[in-house]
């Protein structure tokens, strides 16, 4: 059921405006209810880097000096040690970058751009499906798009999932007008589109298979040998292929399993219950309807847009299902935006073309309650739960002095919250935060192969009191239990001492110590530093003690 069979379409622009800006304020609404915009940034542990790597290039374009951005990121990189650009493409940053320029240098900016895109993701749709089947379908498929699980608890966090979606459900929309209409203009779109998503995240590669899927599913092959087609293609890799062959030995240090058939056979059954829980019951029902609608019509009947939608969702599961990064829920929620507009014209085919033909007035309002009944069914409030490192970072900032070694010691999540809490707080990068985890223990990028640097407590006791170190943070869940090995022998060598400053919560505790007031010498800063960039760069681009470089 389409504007095109004799509904008249609604107004574009204005109304497109009006339901992202509404569901905008719902997930603003929902971020203020839930406390995001004062949390810190511990949540995933991949929210850290995403942050520290837009702060990375923001400080870059201010700063002015653009003559060797590799030294500039690895000074960085000494201060914050969470910089995440390589094992991560650029484009996020940049233009979480230019959000600072605009809203200010802080997490409430990095914050408001996840609601910016949260309320796209859901008012896109909702307005492709308005103007589609009237302005109820339209409200129920935005809201559930926001009720989507992993959507909705992903509006809290730093995230780049919500924003690759948008590159790829535009990507196939251009890939839709292309279909359409395939001149240059259209395929040098989708080039652009499909190049955004890949260079905002990997996953976007999934895009590579939409053509041939779109031609399955409508039963045309003829875009797969137009010109324009191959243009688009070598458009992408011209834009996407150097940055990947640069850092894909990066990028694949953080895989969690090897390519081949023994991570597909995993992969296949928990991706397909992943899509279940991504979209919900009943909208998953009225996609495989819009599907299997478009594989029974053929090439004469084929909905282009709601082919590339399906072609959209079909390509980022089987790329899931053969791309070993890891099984996450997560990496589906660029098919939610896609598959709520599947589900709803799944849904309206079905009904009109059934027993609701001769009244076509309860199409639209069955859909409706359909897709606000799989809105209510998926709808989970989200919830942050910081670990205080805000506060850990603003007292050690007040008590000021000589000495700006800080380490932080606990999980990778406490460790970067700590981190984001203070290169928020520092600019000018005064302080230096160093990881329990690489000082005090060394571990391949995903944590494995995890091996405590010190074989006793009384060798770490001994370095702790000649390392030079000021500050310690150290996170312990709840119930008092340390998180590492290293975290152990911390708070055995910390003994009955009294930390300057605790706080418990649901995480558990979190204490501050201080170890030392004086600067530290440049020799313990060279071992310090070591650890953190072993690089000859690392090694002399720190300030001498006390001194702001």
């Amino acid at each position: 059921m389409t504007a095109e069979a004799g509904r008249a379409p609604t107004p574009g622009a204005p109304l497109f405006i009006i339901l992202t800006g509404m569901f905008t304020l719902v997930v603003v609404a929902i971020q203020i209810a839930v406390g995001a915009y004062h949390a810190d940034l511990g949540t995933i542990g991949d929210e850290t880097g995403h942050f520290v790597s837009s702060l990375l290039v923001f400080d870059y374009l201010r700063s002015g000096h653009f003559a060797n951005p590799m030294r500039f990121a690895q000074a960085y990189y000494l201060h914050w040690p969470r910089v995440a650009i390589g094992h991560w493409p650029p484009l996020f940053y940049a233009i979480q970058a230019l959000a600072f320029a605009i809203g200010g240098r802080s997490v409430e900016t990095a914050i408001a751009v996840q609601a910016a895109a949260a309320g796209v993701a859901a008012g896109w749709p909702a307005w492709i499906v308005w103007r589609r089947m009237g302005w109820g379908p339209g409200i129920a498929v935005g809201l559930a798009v926001l009720a989507s699980p992993r959507l909705l608890y992903f509006v809290d966090l730093v995230m780049v999932d919500t924003p690759l979606g948008l590159c790829m459900f535009a990507a196939a929309l251009a890939w839709a007008a292309f279909a359409r209409r395939p001149v240059v203009g259209h395929a040098v779109l989708f080039a652009a589109l499909a190049s955004a998503a890949i260079l905002t995240k990997g996953n976007g590669i999934a895009l590579a298979l939409l053509p041939l899927l779109h031609a399955a599913l409508t039963r045309d092959s003829r875009l797969l040998w137009n010109w324009r087609s191959w243009l688009a293609a070598g458009l992408v890799g011209a834009a996407t292929a150097p940055w990947y062959a640069l850092t894909y030995r990066m990028a694949a240090g953080g895989f969690v399993y090897r390519w081949g058939w023994d991570y597909t056979r995993l992969a296949i059954p928990f991706y397909l219950r992943a899509s279940l829980i991504t979209l919900g019951p009943i909208a998953l029902i009225g996609a495989l309807a819009a599907l299997g609608n478009l594989l029974y019509r053929g090439r004469k009947q084929a909905d282009d847009t709601v082919a590339a939608l399906g072609a959209l969702v079909l390509a980022l599961i089987i790329f899931q299902m053969c791309a070993p990064a890891d099984l996450s829920v997560r990496y589906l929620i660029p098919i939610v935006p896609a598959g709520m507009v599947l589900s709803a014209q799944g849904f309206g085919d079905v009904l009109a073309e059934g027993w609701t033909k001769l009244r076509p007035g309860l199409t639209a309002t069955t859909v409706a309650v359909l897709l606000a009944g799989n809105a209510a069914w998926s709808f989970h409030m989200p919830h942050v739960t910081p670990y205080g490192m805000n506060q850990m970072a603003r007292r050690i900032i007040a008590a000021g002095g000589a000495n700006r070694f800080v380490l932080a010691a606990g999980d990778a999540h406490a460790e970067g919250a700590l981190i984001c809490a203070f290169a928020v707080r520092d600019p000018a990068q005064r302080y230096y935060l160093l990881r329990g985890s690489q000082e005090l223990a060394s571990s391949t990028f995903m944590g494995s192969g995890y091996r405590a640097r010190f074989a006793h407590t009384a060798d770490l006791g001994a370095w702790l009191r000649r390392s030079g170190i000021g500050w310690l943070v150290i996170a312990i869940r709840p119930g008092g239990k340390p998180f590492m090995e290293h975290d152990r022998q911390l708070l055995r060598v910390l003994g009955s001492d009294h930390p300057v400053f605790s706080k418990t919560g649901p995480r558990g505790e979190v204490r501050l110590y201080r170890l030392s007031s004086g600067a530290p010498t440049r020799a313990q800063v060279q071992a310090l530093l070591q650890r953190v960039a072993p690089s000859p760069l690392g090694r002399t681009s720190h300030p001498a003690p006390g001194r702001r470089r």
